[in-house]
């Protein structure tokens, strides 16, 4: 599944809250997480979100979608962005009261 997030969602991403489609409420965990372990969650399961403010941008994938756009993606992901030049991701794992992860991409650029 892939799916643009409302307003409301995008908002709530900065403040370190995200209610998925499935109704889900993760909060902000790791903001610096390795592509590695990213390769393994979402391999594992965990939806995607890729977040980038200045674009007004939020997308939601879960499933074989969300595995598609980490791979179209992962080689933008940095744990220290660079401040100019190509947009740049940095990658978190959110979780839920459950411990189910969410990995959140935070575009920089």
């Amino acid at each position: 599944m892939h799916g643009h997030l409302s307003r409301e969602q995008f908002e709530r991403i900065g403040a370190g809250q995200l209610t998925a489609p499935d109704g889900v409420t993760y909060t902000r965990g790791t903001t610096k997480t390795a592509r590695r372990v990213c390769d393994q969650k979402i391999g594992d399961g965990s939806p995607l979100v890729v977040y980038y403010w200045a674009a007004g941008q939020a997308d939601y994938f879960d499933g074989s979608d969300a595995q598609r756009r980490w791979h179209e993606i992962r080689t933008a992901v940095t744990r220290y962005p660079r401040p100019d030049g190509d947009v740049e991701y940095t990658a978190g794992i959110w979780a839920d009261g459950d411990n189910r992860e969410l990995i959140v991409l935070t575009g920089h650029c």
